[in-house]
């Protein structure tokens, strides 16, 4: 999980694995927002996922985020390549 101080709240983002093990599954990035660092809230949904098809089919992880000087977000993560004889990342 990558975790960032945001004003009075903390945000979390992290790797879900939705339907893991099943043809359906989905690997993604979710977020999760909390006042006190210990108890955390999320929806269950993924903030960025794969994209069926493309280069980071297999699915998106390891979130890094950080705020931009002027403001905004920078996302940073790992995607996979489906294998053709290998894995690539």
């Amino acid at each position: 999980p990558w975790i960032v101080r945001d004003g009075g709240r903390y945000r979390m983002w992290f790797t879900l694995v939705r339907e893991p093990f099943t043809p359906r599954q989905s690997i993604g990035i979710a977020c999760a927002e909390s006042d006190d660092g210990l108890r955390w809230a999320t929806d269950g949904r993924h903030v960025l996922a794969p994209d069926p098809g493309g280069w980071d089919s297999v699915g998106v992880e390891t979130a890094c985020v950080v705020r931009r000087p002027g403001g905004g977000w920078l996302l940073y993560y790992t995607a996979s390549l489906p294998p053709e004889g290998g894995h690539h990342m």
